[in-house]
């Protein structure tokens, strides 16, 4: 009875101790599959974060790059057409009308912007969403100009006889207007006034947002690099004798 009891006992020893091996086991399992778990959750978070940082930053470098290229396109309406009769007081009749221009492609896209609303920047995206449509005004106001110079101001000037004679400008306007007519002439005036407006108004707001927007962008993700630029500085350079005949 006695070896009995004691075999008894060693098995219930060896039972507890397998129970307790196989516990510790388990528990160790439990705990390595749990902070795996939590590891893996927190780098597929990590890597998630990164993706939509990735994604802004991208979303913002385009939206700039946009900007800049509608301003340098500005910018070159101001020097070739613009600049020239910009102090004359007959710069709706001398100035030769610009060809219309569609630039589909540079547009900017709120839904991929749409992310700054949640940001202390949220103005400056409505502010570029503005820009965006000035600058479409603009070109259409280049388009509307030409209509009226080339289609109507043009054949009725070459069907009248031009003032002759050693006349001053004011002279030779007051000559052009009296063949034209008053309301034709007005409204010539009109669309040449409104392009100078918006070209000038234009290159102003594309100048200041573009930089204020890269300059925002660049605080709330510091890590990344963005987009900063202007008027390419050959806009700045004096016309040529060539470039002018």
């Amino acid at each position: 009875m006695a070896g009995e009891s004691t075999e008894s006992l060693l098995s219930n020893s060896d039972i507890i101790v397998a129970l307790i091996g196989a516990g510790s086991s388990l528990f160790a399992a439990a705990v390595g599959a749990y902070f795996g778990a939590k590891l893996a959750f927190s780098y597929s978070a990590k890597a998630r974060a990164q993706e939509e940082e990735d994604r802004r930053s991208a979303a913002a470098n385009r939206a700039i790059f946009t900007l800049i290229q509608q301003l340098n396109l500005m910018a070159n309406i101001k020097k070739q057409s613009l600049d020239k009769f910009r102090d004359s007081p007959g710069r709706h009749i001398f100035m030769l009308p610009t060809r219309p221009i569609a630039r589909p492609d540079l547009r900017l896209t709120f839904d991929s912007l749409d992310f700054v609303l949640n940001t202390p920047f949220a103005t400056t995206l409505f502010e570029m969403m503005l820009a965006d449509s000035w600058f479409h005004n603009a070109l259409e106001a280049v388009g509307d100009r030409f209509q009226v110079h080339k289609e109507k101001f043009q054949p009725v000037v070459e069907a009248a006889s031009a003032p002759v004679g050693n006349l001053t400008e004011e002279q030779f306007l007051t000559g052009v207007e009296m063949r034209v007519g008053s309301k034709l002439m007005t409204e010539l005036r009109m669309t040449t006034d409104t392009l100078y407006t918006f070209i000038d108004k234009g290159i102003e707001k594309h100048t200041k947002i573009s930089l204020r927007f890269s300059q925002e962008m660049k605080s709330l993700m510091p890590k990344r690099k963005f987009l900063h630029g202007g008027i390419d500085p050959a806009y700045f350079k004096p016309d040529t004798d060539d470039e002018k005949d």
